[in-house]
């Protein structure tokens, strides 16, 4: 299976996806404060959200909102101060390898010492499998990410592009049923990163797997996301949750050209700039 390019696919009888039924996080009355007294710093305050089985959430929000720690604590990182993290009906309390995480910076995500391949293995519990099994597992998924002629590699003979593949190929050997991303993409240079999203789009059609997808570019939030969660600062909180009416598979040129992706853009922005 491989990744597509930067245009994404492009059949013209494709419908919008639709989530599978369920929730798969469940985030009621999250706050989080730091420090008592005059140092004490709220980040953010009374969040609540859904995000659905097999959809793509995007958060997006000016700095200071709170968007990483939200999905610190998504991940099991961090403790809010209150409220309540649920994945697929149980309490969020620790780190799982049914969360993974997709951090922005993809050089310190890798071990420079290991090979390409010995990177993606690390993804795979040990014991899970058998070696054989392991090594067949990590073949397809750097087939899948396009990374099969760069296998032996080291993370410092390839392209930024190239190494965040390795990150996600790496994540995607948990078996996730959740995928979180602290704007993977934000370091890549444009024509790098509008390959990425098309081919993130590509991947979660593909495997299944739900997104929550932190960026502060509202455009990228658009064009990934089934729906998009804007949030304020000082304290975060939710200023909107928009469903995006655009239709799948998406393509650079003319998904960003529909007016619906027009109107989204213009309605987050006077929120969020205008918050």
């Amino acid at each position: 299976m491989q990744m597509t390019g930067q245009t994404g696919q492009t059949d013209a009888t494709a419908v919008p996806r639709r989530a599978q039924d369920g929730v798969a996080i469940r985030v009621r009355g999250a706050s989080m404060v730091f420090g008592t007294g005059p140092q004490r710093h709220c980040v953010f305050e009374g969040i609540s959200f859904d995000v659905r089985s097999g959809e793509v959430f995007c958060i997006v929000g000016g700095s200071g909102c709170g968007k990483t720690t939200l999905l610190r604590q998504i991940a099991g990182l961090q403790r809010p101060t209150s409220g309540e993290i649920l994945f697929e009906g149980a309490p969020v309390t620790a780190p799982s390898r049914e969360r993974a995480i997709v951090f922005q910076d993809y050089g310190r995500a890798l071990l420079p010492w290991r090979t390409v391949r010995a990177n993606v293995r690390l993804g795979i519990s040990p014991g899970s499998v058998s070696r054989q099994d392991a090594e067949a597992e990590v073949t397809r998924l750097l087939a899948m990410t396009g990374l099969a002629a760069a296998a032996e590699k080291y993370p410092s003979e390839l392209s930024g592009g190239m190494q965040q593949r390795v990150q996600i190929a790496r994540c995607l050997a948990q078996r996730p049923r959740l995928l979180l991303m602290d704007e993977p993409f934000g370091a890549l240079d444009a024509m790098t990163r509008q390959s990425l999203q098309d081919e993130l789009l590509d991947l979660v059609a593909r495997e299944g797997i739900t997104v929550i997808f932190i960026t502060h570019d509202l455009e990228e939030a658009i064009y990934l996301g089934d729906r998009v969660m804007g949030l304020g600062a000082n304290p975060g909180r939710i200023l909107t949750t928009l469903d995006i009416a655009l239709a799948r598979p998406r393509h650079q040129l003319t998904t960003r050209e529909a007016a619906e992706f027009i109107a989204r853009r213009h309605q987050l922005h006077q929120l969020i700039v205008g918050h």
